[in-house]
């Protein structure tokens, strides 16, 4: 069999082994040296199985090749290897899970709910800046106002503002209004 011909055959049985792994990531997971060689195209290219009839090659000449001989071309053949890698992943990571309600399970639970807690955190106190922000600016506009209606209205606004804040319990969201804007 000429080298050609077992290039193209080594495309071919690469391709239904990247549809199998898609399929079956189960079968597949104890294989380090394939999950190994899924992280790159490269690494894909040097990788080799006999008994599956996959030879290695340059990863220019598995394109080329790849392009020629498959519907989906070299793209389609990357794609099933990411998916590949992909399935594998799912697969180790639903295996090393624990049980619902065990618990690692619980714990595990508790860090992901501790962490939704400081992100929450962090945009209240972001929340709470842009609010004594803006707090400021309309306390300026107020007082900087013309006529004593429109000061009279500003300051009913923001009095309406500082009443629904009080609400929250949010003490420190309340600024101290200067005299001049009544």
């Amino acid at each position: 069999m000429s080298v050609s011909e077992q290039r193209n055959k080594s495309i071919y049985a690469l391709n239904r082994l990247l549809k199998d792994v898609i399929r079956n990531p189960g079968e597949w997971i104890v294989n380090t040296d394939l999950i190994a060689s899924l992280k790159a195209q490269g690494k894909l290219s040097k990788w080799s199985d006999a008994d599956l009839g996959i030879i290695p090659s340059a990863l220019n000449t598995l394109k080329t090749t790849a392009e020629d001989l498959l519907d989906d071309g070299f793209a389609g053949l990357d794609r099933k290897r990411v998916k590949a890698l992909l399935a594998i992943e799912r697969e180790i990571n639903k295996k090393s899970r624990p049980k619902s309600g065990s618990k690692l399970q619980l714990e595990e639970k508790i860090k992901e709910l501790a962490s939704q807690v400081t992100l929450l955190e962090q945009r209240n106190m972001t929340f709470t800046y842009f609010i004594k922000e803006l707090q400021a600016l309309a306390i300026k506009h107020a007082s900087q106002g013309n006529s004593e209606l429109y000061r009279a209205k500003c300051q009913r606004e923001l009095q309406n503002i500082q009443a629904k804040l009080s609400f929250t319990g949010e003490c420190d969201l309340i600024l101290e209004q200067p005299d001049n804007v009544e």
